[in-house]
């Protein structure tokens, strides 16, 4: 048996041709749209997020930054300091001398000119002091003086290196002292360097 195939031919239009080149322009159009509004509020919120990121985190990374390289910098004038006077049964008044400073101290925090002190990142100045024994009439130990830090930087700075050093003040105030039976408490550091702007934190290290 033959299978008879039929074909028949639809006829098209001169308006079936214009319609479909409409409907091949109006998803051509679509495609070149772009983003839609909901896409650029979830742009425009990613963003946001990251600039108050940026703004939270970065003062913490910088103070931490800058706190890490001052407790360096008096690490190294105490350890300097030892180490001039290694041998030595005492300490002497010329301890907070110009050319202990010197020692004491890297060349870069010498940047004033007139004066004869270290500058720290705050503004302030570094100072070393002989501290005298009445009782034993010499020099038992020294003190570095850092000069006009900020609050949050104080509780840091203190909470970081003060285990490097027999006693530690600030604003006169000691709030830790090996010797004496202070403990080192964080609420009563806070609560010292919180009650000005700016304070004079003193290391003390003795023989």
């Amino acid at each position: 048996m033959i299978h008879q195939l039929s074909f028949y031919i639809i006829p098209v239009t001169q308006g079936d041709i214009k319609e479909m080149k409409k409907t091949v322009l109006t998803k051509s159009k679509k495609s070149k749209k772009g983003f839609s509004l909901l896409e650029l509020l979830l742009v425009l919120s990613i963003i946001a997020a990251l600039k108050v990121s940026a703004f939270v985190v970065y003062p913490k990374v910088q103070t931490m930054y800058r706190v890490d390289k001052i407790g360096k910098v008096i690490l190294g004038a105490k350890s300097a300091i030892q180490e001039l006077y290694k041998g030595r049964a005492e300490y002497d008044r010329g301890i907070s001398s110009n050319e202990v400073m010197r020692i004491a101290f890297p060349d870069n925090v010498f940047r004033v000119k007139g004066t004869s002190l270290p500058q720290n990142d705050y503004g302030g100045t570094y100072s070393i002091s002989g501290q005298f024994a009445s009782t034993l009439g010499s020099y038992s130990g020294f003190s570095i003086d850092i000069r006009s830090v900020p609050s949050g930087d104080c509780i840091r700075l203190v909470s970081n290196i003060h285990g490097a050093f027999q006693s530690v003040s600030i604003n006169a105030v000691t709030v830790f002292s090996s010797n004496t039976n202070v403990p080192y408490t964080p609420s009563v550091v806070m609560e010292a360097c919180n009650k000005y702007e700016a304070t004079t934190i003193q290391f003390t290290s003795l023989m």
